[in-house]
C-alpha cells in the first residue's frame, strides 16, 4: 500500500445549514446579542421613512428595514441615557 493512499483524508464537506445556524447562534450569544423577530406593517415602514431612518426607495428591502429599526432603537436608547 502507498502511504499517501492510507493517510489521505476524504474531501471536507461544507457544514449543514443547521450546523451553520447553530454556529452563528452561539457566536451571537458569546457577544451578548440576541436575535428577535418582529412584525412590521406598512404604517411602521412609512413612519421609518417619515423619520428619515429609511430611504423610500428601500422600503421593500428587509435588510434596510432592519437597519432603520436598529437606528431607531439606538436613538431611543441614546436619548434616554
Amino acid at each position: 500500500m502507498n502511504t499517501a493512499e492510507t493517510t489521505a483524508r476524504p474531501p471536507a464537506r461544507s457544514p449543514s445549514r443547521a450546523a451553520e445556524r447553530m454556529r452563528c447562534l452561539r457566536k451571537r450569544r458569546r457577544r451578548g446579542v440576541r436575535c428577535v423577530e418582529i412584525l412590521v406593517n406598512q404604517v411602521d415602514i412609512e413612519a421609518l421613512v417619515h423619520k428619515r431612518l429609511l430611504d423610500p426607495a428601500r422600503r421593500e428591502d428587509g435588510e434596510a428595514i432592519q437597519e432603520a429599526l436598529h437606528d431607531l432603537l439606538f436613538s431611543l436608547w441614546a436619548d434616554g441615557a
